[in-house]
């Protein structure tokens, strides 16, 4: 078989109209995307390869959002997540103090960080390696960081929790302002909890990012609880997406609870 040089690619390119370019040049990008994606899944490993070869998912270290001494005076804990950055952040400042999405849960089930690093590879690719401009490439400089169910799990569930106990105050009100994305028929289900008797079930979804309620008043601390699950196919651990933003929105949180506090009445 004859090798067909880089330079010869190129001067078949520019016999073509711009339209009919920008065509091959996508088609070329989603199919190495693809490859990447697959590689990326094979590299993860899916729930069914985990269970054939005995691994187990990596051992998540829980963690419990506790107020430090500004939030007990400010009777106010406001903390944030970003997932284009992998950061959270909190205090009146709101400084980074956690990286990774892990380190501030309480629980993590079958739940993964998908970042679509594959656009940026391939448009690095083009332009190395198939000398393509800066201009041929700007429509496919896109991609998005967001939570998602492992492939092959039927659902995936994140917890985050805070306990104001040592404070000596209560909770009054919780605000929660989140992004999630279904498609298909996947779901995204949010549920509020406050000690062990309170549960709330939050319509949280892509039309209603944001509430504010007050049934958790009077208690010492709270569970925000995401689950993931339905989707169709193969695909269907991308059809329920939590936190979906730009990964160069790194100055935008996807995830942002506020818990206004109280005395304890005795």
């Amino acid at each position: 078989m004859k090798y067909v040089g880089e330079g010869y690619w190129l001067r078949q390119l520019e016999t073509l109209s711009r339209e009919r370019r920008q065509t091959l040049l996508e088609r070329s990008a989603k199919e190495l995307a693809e490859f990447f994606s697959v590689y990326e899944g094979k590299l993860l490993g899916t729930a069914a390869w985990r269970r054939m070869t005995g691994k187990s998912e990596s051992q998540h270290e829980p963690y419990t959002f506790i107020p430090t001494d500004e939030e007990i005076n400010d009777k106010r804990l406001r903390m944030q997540y970003c997932c284009a950055s992998d950061k959270y952040t909190r205090g009146s400042k709101m400084e980074a103090f956690l990286g990774g999405w892990k380190s501030g849960a309480a629980t993590v089930k079958s739940v993964f960080r998908k970042c679509e690093y594959d656009w940026r590879i391939v448009c690095d690719y083009l332009q190395r390696w198939r000398g393509l401009k800066e201009a041929d490439l700007t429509t496919l400089r896109k991609g998005n960081a967001y939570l998602a169910r492992l492939q092959g799990s039927p659902s995936g569930l994140v917890t985050w929790q805070m306990d104001f106990t040592a404070s000596g105050l209560v909770i009054d009100t919780v605000t929660i302002v989140t992004e999630s994305i279904t498609t298909e028929n996947g779901q995204v289900d949010w549920k509020l909890e406050g000690g062990e008797d309170i549960v709330q079930d939050l319509a949280l979804n892509s039309d209603q990012v944001s509430i504010t309620t007050s049934s958790l008043s009077g208690c010492k601390s709270l569970k925000l609880t995401a689950s993931l699950s339905g989707g169709n196919g193969n695909a269907a651990w991308q059809h329920a997406q939590l936190f979906s933003q730009p990964i160069d929105s790194e100055d935008d949180c996807s995830l942002d609870v506020t818990v206004t506090l109280k005395d304890s009445v005795s």
